[in-house]
């Protein structure tokens, strides 16, 4: 999914927005993951003091920034691909390919969000919290998960769309982009 255009319609333009609100969320997490642990080392080297939930904090933004990061992978074709072999197909079998593949990654990642929103609906039913010193309701750090599930799955409907119809043009459009 490249850039979208003026000319794209309203879906396209959109996920570019939303995939920038994404990867600005987990700029901002890495960097708040970052400062926290750097206050951590500086306290521990220097006042001999520990803040005693860094580890937990950061553990939870490592969460975010990991499922935040799976759709900007796959959005950036960095996610799900062995180029060695790939390169070698025609741009036939490449759109053929893709096309099945993203299929099959989207009924997986539809199947992983809803395992995990029941398991989330679970963590607030029943009120679960962290057996730490800050006792965190488990349910906060677990709602990142499907929000970046969910931008995997728009991603996936984006890459879908467009190796359908790569498929139809019989790999065309993607043997002239080379």
């Amino acid at each position: 999914m490249t850039g979208a255009k003026k000319s794209d319609g309203p879906f396209l333009r959109g996920m570019g927005w939303l995939m920038g609100v994404d990867q600005l969320a987990c700029e901002i997490v890495m960097i708040a993951m970052m400062l926290l642990i750097t206050v951590e080392v500086v306290c521990r080297t220097f006042f001999n003091y520990s803040l005693q939930f860094s580890d937990e904090i950061s553990s939870y933004l490592l969460v975010a920034v990991t499922f935040l990061g799976i759709g900007i992978s796959l959005k950036e074709g960095s996610l799900f691909r062995v180029d060695f072999l790939y390169a070698r197909f025609s741009a036939r079998l490449k759109s053929l390919l893709e096309f099945f593949f993203n299929l099959l990654s989207l009924a997986f990642v539809l199947l992983v969000e809803y395992q995990i929103l029941r398991f989330l609906m679970s963590s607030i039913k029943r009120g679960i919290t962290a057996p730490t010193l800050l006792a965190t309701p488990l349910y906060l750090p677990q709602l990142v998960m499907p929000v970046g599930l969910t931008f995997v799955i728009l991603v996936l409907l984006v890459e879908i769309r467009r190796s359908f119809r790569a498929l139809l043009d019989g790999g065309a459009k993607e043997e002239k982009a080379q």
